[in-house]
């Protein structure tokens, strides 16, 4: 979780989801998280960066609406 906190940190100005977001496709895109890897759970994300559940559950369904990630339960 060091990792996506620090691509989230140097992310570019904008709304906590989208710097996430942003971030974290950052991260796919560079190889830095590849097929099969695992995100965090969201209450767990949520708790590393400082944020509310609800910023990285908008984070992550654009991941999931953009094709980055596939969610599954």
């Amino acid at each position: 979780m060091d990792t996506i906190k620090a691509a989230f940190d140097s992310a570019p100005p904008a709304a906590k989801y989208r710097r996430l977001a942003h971030a974290l496709c950052g991260m796919i895109s560079d190889g830095g998280l590849t097929a099969g890897d695992r995100l965090p759970p969201v209450r767990d994300l949520a708790y590393a960066l400082g944020v509310t559940p609800g910023t990285v559950a908008r984070a992550y369904a654009i991941l999931t609406d953009e094709g980055w990630a596939d969610g599954q339960v």
